[in-house]
């Protein structure tokens, strides 16, 4: 069975101060693997799934990145069993656009339910990994 060359896991108690905080880990850590071109929309994907671990779950999450050889995989797990949905955002509403823009910026994601809540993860495929794909 294949394994992620590198991972790197956070237990966080998740309050929107700290949202910065985590997205200069995430994106020290992929300056670290060498996976810098991924910084943007890595980085917006974990701010839009632990801004709804804030609003829909009890705060508590594990942020998990993990590099394979041809993709990122961000994981974010919590405690709320409800599985997200995609749905047109209301433009001008404040929020309710995250899952959008995580399906807009990610190659594909899922939500898991587990034992004690849900994952939901992220694909990023390298862009040299993509092209040869095509």
């Amino acid at each position: 069975m294949q394994r992620p060359d590198h991972q790197y896991r956070l237990l966080l108690t998740v309050r929107p101060c700290e949202l910065p905080g985590i997205r200069s880990k995430t994106a020290n850590r992929l300056r670290l693997w060498g996976l810098e071109h991924l910084k943007d929309d890595s980085c917006a994907i974990v701010t839009e799934l632990l801004a709804n671990v804030h609003r829909h779950a009890d705060g508590r999450a594990v942020l998990l990145l993990q590099r394979w050889p041809d993709r990122l995989l961000i994981t974010v797990s919590d405690r709320s069993r409800e599985l997200p949905v995609v749905k047109e955002p209301d433009w001008t509403a404040e929020s309710g656009r995250g899952m959008y823009v995580i399906e807009a910026l990610a190659d594909w994601w899922r939500a898991e339910p587990t034992a004690t809540g849900k994952d939901i993860v992220a694909s990023l495929m390298y862009p040299e990994k993509a092209r040869a794909l095509s």
